[in-house]
């Protein structure tokens, strides 16, 4: 809560988005989800975190949960390239 921030101290706030996922508890996940994100912004592991709730199976839902990051993390040129392999997958299997 102290908005620690520091490369050594990432692992603290991933570490409680998955404890608080673990519980159930969605508002102290999306908290320190949305700590994590504001105080290191350049690190990958939030938006693969949101894609992880997401079953790979159901290809809607993945592609809405994609669609739904994209405004938020735009500068994420690895995100746009797994949804772009995802959808030339779906297309073309």
């Amino acid at each position: 809560d102290q908005k620690i921030a520091g490369k050594d101290n990432v692992d603290v706030y991933q570490l409680l988005v998955e404890y608080y996922a673990k519980k159930n508890d969605k508002a102290n996940k999306e908290k320190y989800l949305a700590l994590g994100r504001e105080l290191f912004p350049a690190d990958d592991r939030w938006y693969q975190i949101e894609l992880e709730e997401v079953d790979e199976k159901d290809k809607k839902a993945l592609f809405a949960k994609y669609e739904e990051l994209m405004p938020k993390y735009p500068d994420k040129h690895l995100m746009y390239y797994n949804y772009a392999v995802y959808l030339f997958n779906y297309t073309y299997k």
